[in-house]
């Protein structure tokens, strides 16, 4: 019989600290812990994103645009930045979202190198479809904690990314 998964990552703490004694076994749960909630995240979003023929990045890229406000643009450096990419990590997800069709590339007016990226109609109203699907996916993750455990994760979630993201 397998191990019970909400055991999982505390199983794989004892072992790791049983094998590598001067090391701290919380830390090896908490990492465990978090690659697994992201799994699950990613299982319960993979069918809304195959329904419109996306992944992870491409919905990133998707919410950063409809997030910017109207008309749904954003230069390059601007994507680049809040999705966390380098330039050519950033052109390559534009150019499969044009591809399909919901995003549109127009040149910077102020700057003869500078492009725009646009959500055309069809990005959003993906994005205005997905958007709140997604939340619920979210909402339905948490919603075993009170609302004090999800302010207490948030900040501790906070506090353990703040070195990470000066």
């Amino acid at each position: 019989m397998g191990i019970d998964p909400s055991r999982r990552a505390s199983v794989i703490a004892a072992r790791f600290s049983k094998d590598f004694a001067d090391t701290e076994p919380q830390a090896k749960e908490i990492a465990a812990r978090l690659i697994q909630i992201v799994a699950l995240f990613e299982h319960e979003n993979k069918p809304l994103f195959e329904q419109h023929q996306i992944d992870r990045g491409l919905f990133s890229a998707l919410v950063s645009l409809r997030l910017a406000g109207e008309p749904y643009e954003l230069r390059h450096r601007e994507l680049m930045e809040r999705m966390l990419l380098t330039s050519g990590g950033t052109t390559n997800l534009c150019r499969r979202l044009i591809k399909l069709g919901l995003l549109a590339k127009h040149p910077d007016p102020d700057d003869a190198r500078g492009v725009y990226f646009r959500l055309t109609q069809q990005g959003i109203d993906v994005a205005n479809d997905l958007l709140p699907k997604q939340h619920r996916i979210e909402q339905n993750l948490i919603e075993i904690l009170s609302d004090d455990e999800k302010q207490t994760l948030c900040s501790l979630l906070e506090k353990i990314a703040r070195p990470f993201n000066p």
